[in-house]
């Protein structure tokens, strides 16, 4: 479902910075990232709030895709 898309958004987002107790794991986050960005991002194209600021934050932090702080602020 789109919620266990975003949950595992977020997870791979914590596991990049090493937020909120998960460890910091960046092969880990790559890999959870790129198997959910095709369905954030639909799910942002539909302007779905949560997945927006997730698109933004991947672009910011660079994420699974590069780091683009201009491309981040579009989403």
């Amino acid at each position: 479902t789109a919620g266990d898309i975003k949950a595992q958004q977020w997870i791979a987002l914590c596991h990049f910075k090493g937020h909120c107790t998960f460890p910091l794991d960046r092969a880990k986050a790559a890999t959870q990232t790129e198997a959910c960005t095709v369905s954030i991002e639909y799910l942002a194209g539909l302007a779905d709030p949560e997945a927006l600021f997730l698109m933004g934050r991947k672009y910011e932090w660079g994420v699974g895709v590069p780091k683009e702080k201009a491309i981040a602020v579009d989403w």
